[in-house]
């Protein structure tokens, strides 16, 4: 696209769109992810345990996914999503607060779901 800040220059720009929707392989992802991106972002921001908590359990029953297999995937997601958010909030939107608070929560939930892993009964 042509570059509105100088109508002198030739220069171009590029301007992403996220065309991950339209692309069918990438279109159709496990919902417990896109749900585990909406509880770390409320998460980080409200700094309320509880009110994700509140999330997760009713969502989890809502769906009845209410069982250790569904508790341990969300876990690994909320993991990866604030691995990825905090990522993204440091490296471009220069928010290094929100990034480290990020990082923060993917620490616990790591921990939570090793220790989820390592004392599950046999």
């Amino acid at each position: 696209m042509p570059d509105d800040t100088d109508d002198r220059q030739q220069n171009l720009s590029v301007k992403l769109l996220d065309a991950i929707d339209f692309n069918p392989l990438f279109r159709n992802i496990d919902i417990l992810s896109d749900f585990a991106m909406l509880v770390i972002d409320v998460r980080a921001r409200t700094w309320s345990d509880t009110f994700a908590r509140i999330m997760i359990d009713d969502y989890l029953q809502l769906t009845q996914q209410d069982d250790t297999p569904a508790r341990n995937i969300l876990e690994f997601y909320l993991v990866e999503k604030a691995i990825v958010a905090a990522a993204i909030n440091i490296l471009f939107d220069n928010q290094l607060e929100l990034g480290l608070r990020l990082l923060q929560l993917a620490q616990e939930h790591l921990e939570h779901l090793l220790h989820c892993w390592l004392y599950q009964p046999a």
